[in-house]
């Protein structure tokens, strides 16, 4: 679980293992204080290293990184405190070594670039505009209403992405969208104990209902529910809960289950908008490198897009992943607008920001 991508002169490492605490464990082996261990970054980047000491310019350093994939928020922490620890040893520090360590969230970029490519704005219906000339507009009246199914650790991460999104108002070309309800439903068999888990984790996030609260604008629902049985799909045809979702991810765990359920929440949306002007879009999860790509050109011939496969394994360990460099360039662009700085090229400075600051 301890990759190296050799650089013509920079080297990266990368920690991944599906156990956060076996990449936390490899770390303190890479940057120990006491430098006993076989795969310590001094040892193993020994030509990097010296070539750094003797440097007296920075500008003339080459940079060792190490990527820690981790989900956790202990991690930072790890972190900080190797940084601390350090600096106050004998040795020559981190920093002086040009070591830069990174914490990767990859389920959590993973849902905020489905996000940036599917924003939840997209489910909203515009109209054509009129023949005087009055340009299309937002149907009033409308409400963002997001299904999660199944509260692991990519439904967790679109639960807090989706709750941070929706509060935003958007603008596109002659499009403005303003401000709408936001509502967020979760099925999941345990999705009352998880919520509670929630409510521990985010204590400054109300997850019942807006109107208890005059400063919240999103109302939560939790059901604990079994995807396969005849009361999950009682909540869209009998007591309409979830009639009026638009905004659906899945991720059980299992591709085949994935797939399951997404078919049967399609047929189920479905069935509703034979009778009413319902837009929807399911995005769902497919690990398998191959039966995603397959899905995904099946679902290319729909003219509608309401099906969508995200998640396969290299797009969730992808580079683009790791560095979330389209999701950086937004970010520079949007920090550029509030400081008030001139254009610059996002291209040229995105690797730069962040990447290096985590």
């Amino acid at each position: 679980s301890l990759f190296r991508i050799p650089g013509n002169a920079e080297v990266t490492y990368i920690l991944q293992n599906e156990d956060d605490l076996t990449n936390i464990n490899m770390l303190t082996e890479l940057v120990d204080t006491e430098d006993n261990s076989e795969r310590h970054y001094k040892k193993l980047c020994r030509k990097l290293v010296e070539h750094n000491r003797a440097c007296e310019q920075e500008s003339e350093k080459h940079a060792l990184t190490i990527l820690i994939f981790s989900q956790d928020d202990y991690a930072d922490d790890i972190v900080k405190g190797v940084y601390s620890a350090n600096r106050g040893g004998m040795a020559p520090n981190l920093e002086e070594d040009f070591v830069f360590i990174k914490v990767v969230r990859e389920y959590t970029n993973l849902v905020y670039q489905l996000l940036w490519k599917v924003p939840l704005y997209s489910v909203l219906k515009i109209d054509s505009g009129s023949p005087e000339g009055r340009a299309p507009e937002v149907v009033s009246n409308q409400r963002i209403s997001i299904l999660i199914i199944g509260l692991g650790d990519v439904g967790r991460e679109m639960l807090i992405a989706g709750y941070w999104c929706g509060q935003f108002g958007y603008v596109a070309g002659e499009h403005k969208i303003k401000k709408f309800p936001l509502e967020i439903h979760v099925v999941d068999k345990y999705a009352s104990t998880k919520k509670r888990q929630l409510e521990k984790d985010f204590p400054g996030i109300n997850f019942g209902h807006a109107s208890d609260h005059e400063s919240d604008y999103c109302d939560f629902f939790f059901y604990d529910c079994d995807v396969t049985t005849k009361p999950f799909t009682d909540l869209f045809s009998q007591t309409k809960e979830l009639a009026n979702v638009n905004y659906v991810v899945i991720s059980l765990g299992k591709d085949i289950d994935n797939l399951n359920a997404a078919r049967t929440v399609q047929r189920e949306l479905d069935m509703i908008a034979l009778t009413c002007d319902h837009k929807f879009i399911i995005n769902y999860v497919i690990k398998n490198e191959n039966l995603n790509n397959s899905i995904k050109a099946l679902h290319a011939g729909d003219t509608n897009q309401k099906m969508r496969v995200f998640g396969n394994i290299a797009q969730r360990y992808g580079m683009n992943n790791i560095f979330a460099t389209e999701l950086e360039k937004r970010a520079i662009l949007i920090d550029n607008t509030h400081r008030e700085l001139p254009d610059i090229n996002v291209d040229e400075e995105s690797g730069k920001i962040g990447f290096l600051n985590n």
